[in-house]
């Protein structure tokens, strides 16, 4: 295939440094904002942000990797996830009602 300029790697294809920058960046602006909620969107950008590699559940994370700002992990909607919808939406549910009634 032809070289796409700029483009984005794969996941596979990043290496721990570009990882390592990038989880710090990440964290700077979390910080920064102080959103309510950080939605990450696979199990993969979570972990490699929270260096978390085990027992991390779908939806609203026990830990949070900053303080104040809640950790919700949703799946991929790329069509390579092995779920079905209705388990996504589920989970994706979570994250709604949450954001309509944070109490």
């Amino acid at each position: 295939g032809g070289h796409l300029g700029g483009s984005v790697a794969p996941t596979d294809e990043l290496t721990a440094a570009e990882y390592a920058q990038g989880r710090e960046i990440l964290r700077q602006k979390l910080i920064h904002y102080k959103p309510h909620i950080a939605c990450y969107v696979g199990k993969g950008v979570y972990q490699q942000f929270s260096r978390r590699h085990t027992g991390v559940p779908w939806g609203f994370q026990e830990d949070d990797v900053i303080r104040g700002v809640r950790d919700f992990v949703a799946p991929s909607t790329s069509g390579l996830v092995r779920m079905s919808l209705a388990e996504q939406t589920l989970i994706y549910q979570q994250l709604a009602a949450h954001a309509s009634d944070p109490s």
